[in-house]
């Protein structure tokens, strides 16, 4: 008897492998959202494939309709984070879905859907974060937005771990209706370790992941140093189209910087091009212009991904978010081509960040312009205007035209007047 149990169990196991499947779970405990709330999930289970943002989708109402969500993924040891920005969708049941991936399930390979299904309530979030969490390569500092979307004046506070501190701001901020606000924070420790920066308001809580990371041989030179201006540049643009934007790289150091390589994340590959693609010299104080030229999909879309810029033992990178709209109109203050730090049209490089001049009344550029914050930008020299000798010659003009015409009247007016009666000439011919 206790034989056959044995090879039953046995038995069992073989035919029923051990169940390690993989799952979705909100970081804030609870399946619902308010409007504009930044979503954050944590993905668990042992993935074949590496989960990227094209296989996140969310739906509305099941798999009825497909919405659009500006997403990412940040993978932190056996576990991945997911943020998903939905904007201000109406109060419906949503799906969040992982979609052709394949992860292990037992001793078994599965190709299934992982999904996770929430609602989005009738109330307004707070705040938003944008973006949902950051992944720290060899810098010792990073950015963030967040957004006050209330009617009225809100308060955040902040809890840091240990090894980040938040610049210009004590552990509690105030923000106005509609502003957005952006908080640069700090690493102290540099040691490769997941961090939680956690915000909180009357009504919402959000847990910011941010994933250190010290893969490379850090500068031991603190003053060899260059940055993206601005950090975090935004693009939206109707699908089938293309636009440009410009941005700068910056030697914020003491040193110049040789042989400087541009790339790009690869999820951004297909829809960005970058011009030029390296920078032989950088001065000190100086900036390099650099142009991206972006062609959207076919399909709306949202994405986010990084431009890299590598020199000898230096990296820094910017945040790029791509948002492809069907039909989509720019609104009319948006500037095409220009750089953006949390809006778009927002100029941030001055006239003197890129050497230049302003040419002033009067005077002319000789060479090549730029729009920055402060005006047109001369990267030449200014000239003065030749006065022309038009203005006279169209003067001089203008009266020939009068007397012309003050005779042309004249002539016309007195042409059939009578001569006057001379009396003593009558008088003489009648004698």
């Amino acid at each position: 008897m206790k034989k056959d149990v044995f090879f039953l169990v046995i038995f069992l196991i073989l035919i029923f492998p051990t169940v390690s499947a993989a799952e979705i779970q909100f970081s804030k405990g609870a399946d619902s959202f308010s409007q504009g709330e930044t979503i954050l999930a944590k993905v668990s289970g042992n993935f074949i494939d590496q989960i990227t943002s094209n296989n996140i989708f969310v739906y509305k109402n099941g798999y009825a309709t497909r919405v659009p969500a500006l997403t990412d993924v940040l993978k932190a040891g056996d576990d991945f984070y997911i943020y998903a920005i939905l904007g201000n969708y109406a109060e419906e049941n949503y799906t969040l879905s992982l979609e052709n991936l394949k992860y292990m399930q037992g001793n078994q390979i599965f190709e299934d859907n992982i999904i996770k299904n929430f609602t989005i309530t009738n109330e307004t979030a707070d705040f938003s974060i944008n973006p949902g969490f950051d992944e720290v390569l060899n810098a010792s500092s990073f950015l963030l937005n967040i957004q006050n979307l209330q009617a009225s004046s809100i308060s955040l506070s902040v809890s840091l771990p240990e090894s980040i501190t938040l610049q210009d701001f004590a552990t509690s901020l105030t923000l106005k209706s509609g502003e957005i606000k952006s908080l640069s924070l700090l690493i102290e420790n540099l040691e490769s370790s997941l961090e939680f920066v956690n915000f909180s308001s009357t009504n919402n809580d959000y847990s910011f992941p941010v994933s250190i990371s010290q893969s490379q041989v850090i500068p031991s030179n603190p003053n060899y140093d260059m940055d993206f201006e601005p950090s975090i540049v935004s693009a939206s643009l109707a699908t089938k189209s293309d636009t440009k934007r410009i941005i700068y790289l910056r030697n914020t150091g003491e040193t110049n910087i040789e042989n400087v390589t541009l790339n790009i994340s690869e999820l951004l590959v297909p829809y960005v091009t970058i011009s030029p693609a390296s920078i032989s010299n950088i001065n000190v104080n100086a900036s390099k212009k650099i142009t991206l030229e972006i062609i959207s999909d076919t399909k709306e879309a949202s994405l986010e991904g990084k431009i890299f810029a590598n020199a000898e033992n230096l990296t820094t990178g910017l945040t790029l978010i791509l948002e492809f709209v069907k039909d989509y109109i720019p609104s009319e203050n948006q500037t095409p081509g220009s750089s953006s730090s949390s809006e778009e049209g927002i100029i941030v490089t001055s006239c003197s960040d890129l050497e230049g001049i302003i040419c002033q009344s009067g005077q002319q550029c000789s060479g090549e312009t730029e729009y920055t914050n402060d005006g047109v930008c001369c990267l030449s020299t200014c000239e003065d205007i030749p006065k022309s000798s038009k203005g006279k010659w169209i003067g001089w003009g203008l009266i020939v035209i009068i007397i012309l015409f003050v005779f042309w009247f004249f002539k016309k007016r007195y042409r059939g007047v009578k001569r006057d009666v001379d009396l003593l000439k009558i008088g003489k011919r009648r004698r």
